[in-house]
């Protein structure tokens, strides 16, 4: 049960330091609109109560997937399939701001991506690149296989 507490409690820090990031307040925005839709679509066409089509709506989302409940009408067939590919990708999104935020070990401010905001090397092989460009060949300028015949 303490692992539950300590759990919840990153969680809550993950929220308070990554609040600042607009992409994260979007994110869970659309978290959110995502389960009240289909928890209201459920509910209505469905014909559940609601405490059963939010445990699917999250349920179904969150890719778990553990629920005796299923759509039995067509358009709740053809909803769910589109909420599928829809509610899967908000939710990777949010729960990647979650792990960035979890995973801050630094102790820096955790409003402010570090560099250019990606890890991919400059490609300008400038001195500040963390990579030097690829020389051609040994023998020449040819960016051919190197064996000196063009």
């Amino acid at each position: 049960m303490m692992s539950f507490f300590i759990t919840l409690g990153r969680l809550l820090s993950a929220i308070k330091a990554s609040w600042s990031r607009p992409y994260f307040r979007a994110s869970l925005l659309l978290v959110i609109a995502a389960l009240v839709s289909a928890t209201i679509f459920y509910s209505t066409v469905e014909g559940w109560a609601p405490v059963d089509a939010f445990y699917f709506a999250v349920m179904t989302a969150s890719t778990v997937g553990q629920s005796q409940l299923e759509p039995a009408t067509t358009i709740g067939k053809i909803f769910t399939t589109l909420y599928v590919f829809a509610g899967v990708g908000v939710f990777v999104v949010l729960f990647a701001h979650f792990a960035r935020a979890m995973l801050h070990y630094d102790g820096s401010d955790a409003t402010e991506p570090k560099g250019n905001g990606t890890d991919l090397p400059d490609e300008t092989g400038s001195a500040d690149s963390p990579v030097a460009p690829r020389a051609g060949p040994a023998g020449g300028d040819d960016p051919g296989d190197g064996d000196g015949k063009s």
